[in-house]
């Protein structure tokens, strides 16, 4: 038996190698003959020479189909060759779709370009012996890119199945990485510093073609993956990111993984991955940012999906056959593809040309394309009847219903009809406000009514000079809030050159906002433009209120119409001239377009006063864009107009690009300029290509207006031939109107094109006369008074670089797309450099310098003869001398006498004009004993004098802007008490009057001198005082005596509002004087910087000082400029020099700080204004002339006017050492609120979203019950973009139906935010640094139910299921799992996927704030549940509490509830009434979100009169919410390579509540001010720790941490190594056990079964057990429970041992 066996083993062994052998022995014949057959060789791989050589020779061999191209260079400077396959491969067919196949794009990853490779072989080879590949060819412009990282593919090493090793480029950038994403912010899509030159290759060589179709082809896996690659969370895996195509994408992937020999089976299976059907989205299978799958579908028409070919990423030569043969038929397949969907052309219906850029749009599917250049187009789609729409610029759309099939591809052409000029130019209206207004100004179409038409003039006549003035006049006086009527001078004949401003802000640069201007009738007989500019005018005007679109147009350009520049000129010619030049001149004979100094030639004649009032005008303002109207042909010319030799040939001027786009954006709109016959009848060899020329190229012009803009101003100007007669029939007006409105419309839309922005210095002030230069064109632009500048670019990208001197420069890399203006703004850093002013020497060594010398240098050479002190008496004289002597200057006011007959002189100082200056008083001698003050400011008086007649330009500048009153002395009785020497005042015998200025009103005494200087203060409007004293070595400043009183403008004890502003006058007196700047000590006192409250001193009551600030609201300081009350008479030489620069500086500083008025829109005073500056005292207004003026410190403030019945209006004004800011607040009236119901507050939404789109965005959150979507508008600049490190915060209403009071005033919160955006600096601020999302109603079933009216009671406050929508959220405190409302679970997964920092929900029924905890774990216990952040949420609470005028007071005395009482207005939530389920308990605990409650008001749905006083209420506390979201911590997690972490924990010590980065790595935490230890944990990476300080609210701390990668084994984390050793081991024990027992079942089996020693007793007890079991074979039940067993089952070792070899 045994024999047998053995004889069976060999002979299987035998057969099975024969099997073997035969086998290899046929693959190697089979691929040998196919190589021979086909040239294709699949033996080996192909490095870059050989593979260049292999495309070379094919090209060249095949060149009648095939064509070699290279769209770039990698890093290491090898081609990244593409080959192109088609039947005309030197043409572009009209109607052909293009493919690619890109390969390699990993180096490591080969497959791909082999593949590709032997594709092209088969394709070229087949051509003319497969139909089916011919065919294909003919009709398909084929790409083939083997390799897109040849740099990557020479670094990887063959048989290297998995590592990286090559898969990056050279400068080891992952390309399938490094593509613009979706989902990055809008900088890093932007930012083409960050992409390799292989990226930028490719991301330019799909924008420049047409393809339709792409695969990306790859290595370490077998699937067929499709867009998305990631989504917004970037989870890392599991998550479908669904493209609008999915369905397309799917066919796609499904025709290439069913082709594929093993990609849709099982067999493809790789690393334990399977994917059914061999394909996967590609976010799901693992998120990818920056891919470029998605870049194609994303930004252009080509769909392309990813193809993994092989699990070995570089496997052997050897496995190249079999990856062809998998491959061949499935890329044959996917090339095919792109004959599915629906193909044709959008031509034009007239003279069916193609309409190239035209957009196919699919009804259903979010995502369109574009023609191409001859109007072919292509949409892949899979079968189905869909609508489809045709749109193009100038046409009116075209919709078809198609069906596609399966079968081939349908075929759709669209003929668009041209819309008419009239037609054309409403639609462009319509389209206006969302691409012309900025981004800084948005437009108040509140007041718009949509549904009009748009006006249109009916008169066409010609005007002549009267009756074009009376015409400007008439529109200037109907539209005053939007024109203003200037003239920039005369003409020869003194006929004014008349102006029309046109624009919201008449009068005003408003920064950020272009300036435009139109010139017409520059030659006299040529009067078309002006006729066009006064229709022009006439149609923007009557259309303001009349259609938004016109009104966005004016809210965002200054707009400048002139529509004569030579009225002489006009008045000579006459009507139905066609060729003369009658009027063409000035007066004086002269052509004005000849006038102008030119860069080449001398101009004609000498310049005339037109011309110079022109220049002067363009000087002026900063005009970005102009057009200069002409007649006589019908073409748009453009710089330069003449040459260096006079010839007429092209003069291009460095921006010849822009000016050629400005040309034909008019020419274009022109309904026959573009065809560029412009004369046939007058000039019929005259023609222009596209309806433009160069100036010089059609005929020479030397002192052309349009060149002297260019080379001598920021300002781009055209010249438009508008016809060619120059003073046609008036018959013909209309004609010419209907020609050029369009196109008049269209240009001025182009000021709005290339890049704009701000530069600005370190501290955020704008910086004027800046230098805007773009790399590479030689022509530069200025910036603006206020920083702001704009340049003109074509679309692309550029360097551009800000530069002013002083400062360092700042470059920038920008993309300037066809659309809106790039933003682009430039911080310049200053260079730190000595100043330029020589000071005054104030160091000791002064004093050892001769005082001749310093005399001379500082003094204009005057005696200092300090022999004595001056007597009262002398003191009279010598004011009394001042006062006659330079009587041109000084004014002497007699105050009074005192008690001892002394005269009380106010010698008044300044020059004698109508020129509106500060009043600043200068005191001395207000204490007898101290008689310093007396003895300098004698001498200022002499200085001041003296200097203005000796012609001093400094002091010549201080009297002419400001108004001196010197008081050398007070005291006058008191001085003849006092002893010279007395240091101490303690033999001084007179009596005080420093402290008798009662500020209580009250009486402390009758002292003449009191009451004159009371009456003068109070009298004249004083912007500051000094005080001149001794005793002391320090500048006292307000407040001397500490006070209790907490109220404005005492803030705390001696601290007063206007700290700042006191410190910085103190300050400045102090460190210009060498003696005061250390701060010595004196009498043993000593001040840091040699400044103090006079508290800190001598507390004391009734001050001067203190009575100026209290009671006049004037800024008083003293400056005590001696130890000795009354030292010796050679200290006072000393004292006069230390002193004198800081009296002048003192002087000059009341030309410093703001001056304004407050007026409404048209211009009118509003006398009951307000103004505040943040944080100071308040501004006193001129109540008839609502005129203001304030000091102020160095900085930046925020400037508030208020007037009832006014939208209040800030201003961020920055105020400059010496400088006064000036300001101007035109404020707007208040809107009348109104209730809106559910679709009123959608359609107002809707509105807002529409109107403002570059600040706005509208989206749902979810459907409540009844299917009504939840809205949310998020309000900031750039709205529908991420903006990482941005602090998002929430206003939520309406949770109770019935409480309507919340949902209307964040509908006018949204309003006033979009309203003031542009106008109001604080909002504009706000909107642009942070993401505001508002929630007018979250309960719109309930609100449907509720009544106005009805102050108490439930009636609409649940939904409509009857839940209490404000108590359904999760809670911790409530352990019951419960079923939340719709509308819950919107809020919550709202919640959860956005990083918001702060939340107000407003509610209704009593006025209060409250905070969380809402629940308590003692319901029956009164002392509430504060959370561990109790002291910021308190500080929320009280914030918005003291920010509305009664809240605060704790009472509410709603009628229902008499008797609540809330300390401070505010209350912890379980204090008030605990319950759990609340938002703001859900926001704390399962979210980074700090909330607070507000409730409005007693009534919860009062009338709806109300609503105006409850918004003025409110309004302020919640614009206050929004700053206080910039508060506390806030910063960026970054791995080591930069990266974003995402989900890192912040903990803060003592703070259990945790803050989480959001995706970009970002994050913000609330806090208090304070020091806090800070610790940052983020899984698979080490913790860290720091330790911070907050600043105060309003202030934030910026805190980044970079965290390193935790070490590990292999790679892996540590826990995760240990993780999986420990499964690993378990694994391994688990199949040892497996092993064993099946082992020894096996042996059991051979012993029961097998062959074994004969045993007598064991044969015999087996042999009657087979008799048993053959018994009961007959036996049915004994089968089925027994079945066959075949005993041929059982191995023998040998069997078990041949098998496993």
């Amino acid at each position: 038996m045994a024999s047998k066996v053995d004889t069976w083993t060999m002979f299987t062994r035998r057969v099975c190698f024969l099997y073997v052998t035969i086998s290899l022995l046929y693959l190697h014949v089979a691929q040998t003959a196919y190589t021979k057959r086909s040239g294709i060789d699949t033996t080996k791989y192909y490095h870059y020479d050989e593979l260049t050589s292999i495309l070379q020779k094919y090209a060249r061999d095949y060149s009648h189909i095939a064509k070699l191209e290279s769209i770039g260079k990698s890093v290491e400077g090898r081609e990244l060759w593409a080959f192109k396959l088609t039947d005309l491969p030197n043409d572009v067919e009209p109607g052909e779709p293009f493919v690619k196949l890109v390969g390699n794009m990993h180096g490591n990853e080969v497959i791909s370009r082999q593949v590709l490779i032997y594709l092209i072989q088969h394709l070229c080879e087949n051509y003319d012996k497969d139909s089916r590949i011919e065919e294909l060819i003919k009709s398909t412009t084929i790409y083939i890119m083997p390799s897109l990282n040849p740099d990557g593919f020479e670094a990887a090493k063959v048989g290297t199945c998995g590592g990286v090793g090559g898969r990056p480029n050279a400068n080891l950038v992952d390309l399938n990485r490094n593509f613009p994403d979706q989902f990055s912010p809008p900088a890093d899509q932007e930012n083409l510093d960050k992409r390799e030159p292989e990226t930028i290759a490719m991301m330019q060589w799909i924008r420049d073609n047409p393809f339709v179709l792409s695969g990306n082809f790859h290595g370490g896996s077998v699937v067929a993956s499709y867009p998305y690659d990631d989504s917004r969370s970037h989870i890392r895996s599991g998550k479908n990111s669904v493209a609008p195509d999915n369905d397309v994408f799917k066919r796609l992937a499904h025709v290439y993984s069913n082709a594929h020999r093993t990609m849709h089976t099982s067999a493809a299976d790789c690393h334990f991955e399977h994917f059914k059907d061999g394909i996967t989205n590609g976010a799901h299978w693992y998120d990818v940012a920056g891919g470029m799958q998605d870049y194609n579908y994303i930004h252009s028409n080509c769909f392309e999906i990813t193809l993994e070919l092989s699990c070995c990423k570089y496997p052997p030569a050897s496995e190249l056959t079999k990856e062809w043969e998998n491959n061949r038929e499935a890329l044959i397949q996917l090339i095919e593809e792109v004959h599915r969907g629906v193909k044709g052309f959008v031509l034009d219906s007239v003279d069916e040309s193609g309409i190239p850029n035209a957009v196919i749009s699919v009804d259903g599917i979010d995502h369109d394309v574009k023609s191409a250049s001859f109007g072919d187009y292509w949409r892949l789609l899979v079968p189905g009847i869909y609508t489809i729409t045709a749109k193009a610029e100038g046409y009116y759309p075209v919709t078809m219903n198609v069906e596609v099939t399966d079968d081939e591809v349908s075929e759709v052409n669209f003929l668009l009809k041209r819309i008419s000029a009239k037609e054309n130019l409403e639609m462009m209206l319509k389209k206006l406000h969302k691409r012309s207004v900025t981004d800084e100004e948005e437009s108040d179409a509140s007041f718009v009514n949509e549904d009009e038409d748009i006006i249109e003039p009916t008169v066409f006549k010609h005007h002549d000079h009267k009756a074009m003035v009376d015409f400007l006049t008439k529109y200037a006086n109907e539209y005053p809030d939007i024109t203003r009527l200037y003239s920039i001078g005369k003409s020869v004949q003194n006929r004014d050159l008349l102006v029309l401003e046109i624009t919201d802000n008449p009068g005003v640069h408003e920064p950020g906002e272009p300036e435009f201007k139109y010139v017409g009738n520059m030659h006299g007989n040529e009067v078309v433009g002006r006729e066009m500019l006064l229709l022009l005018i006439q149609l923007l005007c009557e259309n303001y209120e009349q259609v938004a679109e016109v009104k966005a147009l004016i809210d965002s350009t200054r707009i400048h119409i002139m529509p004569t520049m030579n009225p002489d000129g006009r008045e000579k010619a006459h009507e139905g001239d066609k060729t003369s030049i009658i009027g063409r001149a000035n007066a004086n004979g002269i052509d004005l377009n000849r006038n102008f100094p030119d860069q080449y030639a001398a101009s004609q004649g000498t310049i005339q006063i037109e011309t110079r009032a022109v220049m002067q005008w363009i000087k002026s303002y900063p005009f970005v864009l102009s057009a200069n109207l002409h007649g006589g042909s019908l073409v748009a010319n453009y710089p330069y107009d003449d040459t260096k030799n006079r010839k007429s040939v092209y003069s291009k001027c460095p921006d010849d690009d822009i000016f050629q786009q400005l040309t034909r954006s008019f020419s274009e709109a022109h309904p026959t300029m573009h065809l560029g016959h412009p004369c046939p009848e007058l000039y019929p060899e005259e023609t222009f290509e596209d309806g433009i020329t160069n100036g010089a190229a059609w005929y020479s012009v030397a002192g052309g207006m349009q060149d002297w803009n260019y080379l001598h101003s920021n300002c781009f100007e055209i010249t438009i031939e508008m016809g060619c007669v120059k003073y046609p029939k008036t018959s013909k007006l209309e004609n010419y109107w209907d020609d050029n409105e369009l196109p008049l419309v269209v240009y001025m839309q182009q000021v709005h094109k290339g890049i704009k922005g701000f530069v600005l210095c370190d501290e955020g002030d704008g910086l004027q006369n800046a230098t805007i230069h773009v790399d590479g064109i030689e022509h530069d632009v200025i910036s603006a008074e206020c920083g702001d500048f704009w340049r003109l670019l074509v679309p692309g990208t550029y360097k551009v670089t800000a530069s002013l001197d002083g400062y360092f420069d700042d470059t920038t890399e920008v993309e300037v797309t066809d659309g809106l203006a790039t933003q682009v703004n430039f911080t310049l850093r200053s260079i730190s450099s000595p100043s330029q002013e020589t000071p005054i020497q104030t160091d000791t060594e002064e004093h050892e310098e001769d005082e001749e010398d310093w005399a001379t240098k500082h003094d204009f050479g005057l005696p200092q003869n300090f022999t004595k002190y001056t007597s009262n008496q002398e003191l009279i004289e010598e004011i009394l001398h001042y006062a006659s002597q330079y009587s041109n200057i000084t004014e002497m006011v007699e105050l009074g006498n005192t008690p001892k007959n002394f005269q009380l002189l106010d010698l008044i100082i300044s020059t004698k004009d109508d020129v509106e200056k500060p009043v600043i008083a200068l005191i001395g001698g207000l204490l007898g004993d101290e008689p310093v003050g007396r003895e300098i400011l004698l001498r200022t008086i002499r200085h001041l004098c003296e200097g203005y007649t000796q012609g001093n330009e400094r002091i010549h500048k201080i009297l002419s802007s400001v108004s001196i009153h010197i008081i050398p002395a007070i005291d006058l009785d008191g001085f003849d008490e006092a002893q010279l020497g007395d240091c101490e005042g303690t033999q001084y015998t007179g009596s005080d009057l420093a402290n008798f200025f009662s500020t209580t009103g009250e009486e402390l005494s009758d002292r003449p001198e009191i009451l004159a200087l009371q009456t003068l203060f109070s009298t004249l409007d004083f912007e500051l005082v000094l005080s001149i004293e001794a005793g002391g070595l320090w500048v006292r400043y307000p407040m001397d005596r500490p006070t209790t009183r907490q109220s404005p403008p005492i803030i705390n004890g001696v601290i007063t509002e206007d700290e700042n502003n006191f410190q910085y006058l103190a300050l400045n007196y102090a460190q210009e004087n060498h003696i005061l700047k250390d701060g010595p000590t004196c009498r043993e006192y000593h001040f840091e910087d040699g400044i103090a409250h006079g508290a800190d001193w001598i507390a004391t009551n009734n001050t001067l000082q203190d009575y100026m600030y209290i009671e006049t609201q004037t800024f008083m300081i003293t400056a005590h400029v001696s130890c000795c009350k009354y030292p010796p008479i050679e200290d006072l030489g000393p004292i006069w020099q230390d002193n004198l620069e800081p009296i002048l500086q003192f002087i000059e500083s009341a030309n410093q700080g703001i001056k304004g008025t407050v007026l409404d829109l048209q211009g009118n005073v509003l006398p009951t204004a307000s103004v505040t500056v943040l944080g100071h005292s308040a501004v006193q207004v001129d109540p008839n002339t609502a005129t203001f003026r304030q000091f102020l410190a160095p900085g930046s403030y925020r400037v508030i006017a208020s007037v009832p019945g006014y939208m209040p209006l800030t201003k961020i004004v920055h105020v400059d050492t010496n400088q006064l800011a000036e300001v101007t607040m035109h404020l707007s009236p208040e809107r009348d609120l109104k209730y809106h119901d559910y679709d009123e507050m959608e359609k107002l939404l809707r509105h807002l979203d529409a109107a403002y789109p570059n600040i706005t965005h509208l989206y749902s959150i979810g459907q409540s019950t009844d299917y009504r979507q939840i809205w949310a508008l998020k309000v900031s600049r750039d709205a529908d973009q991420p903006h990482p490190g941005r602090p998002e915060m929430k206003f939520v209403a309406n949770l109770h139906g019935n409480e309507m009071v919340g949902r209307e005033l964040l509908l006018d919160l949204s309003e006033y935010l979009v309203y003031s955006y542009g106008k109001d600096d604080w909002i504009t601020k706000l909107i642009d640094t942070t993401a505001i999302h508002i929630v007018p109603c979250v309960n719109p079933d309930g609100s449907q139910k509720s009544e106005e009216g009805i102050c108490v009671g439930d009636k609409g406050a649940l939904n409509s299921k009857g839940i209490d929508i404000a108590w359904d959220f999760t809670s911790k405190f409530d352990n019951e799992s419960i079923s939340l409302a719709q509308e819950t679970r919107a809020v919550e997964k709202w919640i959860s996927e956005r990083p918001f920092v702060l939340s107000v929900a407003l509610y209704g029924g009593t006025l209060v704030t409250t905070y969380p905890y809402d629940a308590s774990t003692h319901p029956d216990v009164a002392e509430g549940n504060p959370t561990s952040d109790n002291d910021i949420l308190q500080y929320l609470s009280s914030v918005y509490a003291s920010a509305h005028p009664t809240m605060s007071t704790g009472v509410p005395a709603c009628p229902d509830n008499v008797g609540e009482e809330f300390q401070n207005g505010v209350t912890n939530g379980a204090a008030w009434r605990s319950a759990t389920g609340s938002m703001q308990d859900y926001n704390y605990d399962f979210s980074n979100c700090l909330e607070i409650s507000v409730y409005t008001g007693c009534c919860k749905y009062p009338f709806e009169e109300q609503l105006n006083q409850l918004w003025q209420e409110h309004g302020p506390a919640l614009i206050g919410m929004i700053e206080q979201v910039h508060s506390g911590v806030k910063g960026f997690i970054r791995d080591d390579k930069g990266h974003g972490i995402e989900n890192a924990e912040i903990y803060i010590d003592g703070h259990p509540h945790i803050v989480k980065t959001s995706v970009y790595g970002d994050y913000w935490r609330l806090l208090m001010p304070g020091k806090y230890s800070m610790t940052v944990t983020a899984k698979g990476y080490i913790h860290q720790v720091k330790f911070i300080e907050v600043p105060p609210p309003g202030k934030v701390e910026v805190v980044d941490f970079t965290l390193k990668a935790e070490a590990g084994f292999f790679g892996l984390p540590t826990a995760m190594f240990a993780l999986i050793t420990a499964t690993g081991v378990a694994l391994v024990v688990l199949m040892v056990i497996i092993l064993w027992r099946v082992c020894r079942s096996k042996k059991m089996d051979r012993r029961k079964h097998g062959f074994y020693r004969l045993d007598g007793e064991k044969m015999y007890q087996e042999e009657y057990a087979d008799r048993l079991a053959l018994r009961d074979y007959h036996s049915k039940q004994t089968l089925l429970n027994n079945g066959f067993k075949d005993l041929t089952e059982s191995e023998s070792d040998e069997d078990i041992m041949f098998k496993k070899y």
